[in-house]
């Protein structure tokens, strides 16, 4: 396996995006935090290369890009549900609750 210095900025990127995916599958949101300082230095990297040099890499990227904003929103709407839901709860249960005497 190639170590990240022999790999060209794409391919690390692809890596990254691939790891994020399978973390953000097993629900481990620290790790995919922790690997987006990476990622987004490697996306200036890449910032100034010529698009015509890299096209089929960019897709690839943009399609990783894709599903792991796909996993996260997903989860930011059942957390945002959730939420809510326990808001639902905290609400009823202050309206009946009745104070000690």
């Amino acid at each position: 396996m190639d170590s990240k210095e022999d790999q060209n900025p794409f391919d690390q990127l692809e890596g990254l995006l691939e790891k994020q995916i399978q973390l953000a599958t097993q629900n481990k949101y620290a790790d995919v935090e922790s690997i987006t300082e990476t990622t987004n230095s490697l996306v200036k990297q890449l910032s100034n290369k010529k698009p015509d040099d890299f096209k089929q890499k960019q897709e690839r990227i943009l399609q990783l890009y894709k599903k792991l904003d796909l996993i996260l929103s997903a989860e930011k709407k059942l957390v945002k549900d959730q939420q809510q839901q326990a808001d639902n709860v905290r609400k009823i249960i202050n309206t009946y609750h009745i104070p000690s005497r």
